[in-house]
């Protein structure tokens, strides 16, 4: 009917005032859920591509300093050396062959070490009792004398038994620049009876004399001829690379081969004519006490033995 009068009791009123709460209620979580998801992504990039620019104006103002500034050219020449050499030697620790207990340079295939009485008696027999991958000892430098009287007790000993277990083997001297060379000489013929097969003589060289360089270098050509008429060849200078290089890298002593020691490092850099290089002072080597010092030949097993007495 029209025109015409609803009546709704207070009960369905309350119900349809709820119902209108509700659905107010609904709307404004969903305006704040609206507010509060903004992208984040956006001022994200925003700031990746600022640090780039950053970045990139920064490597171009460092390239032109360094282009216009002799000082710090030299400067970057010499980090850069100086990293050079660091990451030579991190890479020889840590990425090199490694046999007895120590990292072998590259290249070489001919293995020795050099023993005193610091080493006492060796078991010569056990040396080269190795696994069929390791390489094996092929030579022995063995401290016969020092100065003018001394001897080494485990000399004759240790110089028999290696020969018996066909290790070529070589007799040093350990210079004293103090002590008069002629009767250093007299000692160390005195005790080391070369046979053929042994390495040629060696001398020691690793102190400075008290009485001068020049005074030092004629005692060490001195014992060197004196050594090299009385056995037929000529003898081996040992030394270390800083040593040859201040005192030893002269007229009178280029036509002496070099046995230069120059540890932990990938590659021996010296201007001598060397033939022994001593790379580590750690190696551990079945029979023998402690320690050893191991060395690389400059050659193959052919040229060592062509290097023997005759």
């Amino acid at each position: 009917m029209t025109g015409s009068t609803t009546f709704v009791s207070a009960t369905e009123k309350r119900k349809y005032r709820h119902c209108e709460r509700s659905e107010a209620i609904q709307k404004k979580k969903k305006m704040k859920k609206k507010k509060k998801t903004p992208s984040k992504k956006p001022a994200k990039k925003k700031k990746s591509s600022k640090l780039k620019y950053f970045v990139w104006a920064a490597i171009i103002a460092a390239a032109v300093f360094v282009a216009t500034n002799n000082t710090a050219k030299r400067k970057i020449v010499v980090l850069y050396n100086v990293c050079s050499v660091h990451f030579e030697d991190i890479n020889h620790i840590f990425f090199s062959e490694k046999h007895f207990g120590v990292s072998i340079p590259s290249g070489y295939t001919v293995h020795g070490i050099d023993v005193s009485h610091w080493q006492r008696k060796i078991n010569w027999s056990e040396v080269n009792n190795l696994r069929p991958d390791e390489p094996h000892i092929a030579f022995v430098f063995i401290k016969s004398s020092e100065g003018k009287i001394m001897s080494d007790k485990y000399f004759s000993y240790n110089m028999e038994n290696a020969r018996k277990n066909g290790v070529i083997c070589g007799a040093y001297h350990y210079y004293k620049p103090g002590v008069n060379s002629t009767e250093q000489a007299k000692n160390f013929i005195s005790l080391v009876k070369l046979q053929k097969g042994d390495l040629p003589p060696v001398l020691d060289i690793e102190e400075e004399s008290p009485f001068g360089n020049e005074n030092m270098r004629k005692g060490i050509k001195n014992w060197l001829q004196l050594v090299e008429a009385h056995y037929g060849v000529k003898p081996i200078i040992y030394c270390s690379n800083s040593f040859h290089k201040d005192y030893l890298s002269g007229e009178d002593f280029k036509d002496y081969p070099f046995w230069i020691a120059h540890y932990y490092k990938s590659k021996i850099k010296t201007s001598s004519k060397w033939i022994f290089w001593q790379h580590s002072d750690k190696a551990r080597v079945n029979g023998v006490y402690g320690d050893v010092d191991i060395n690389v030949f400059n050659g193959n097993s052919e040229d060592l033995k062509n290097l023997c007495k005759k």
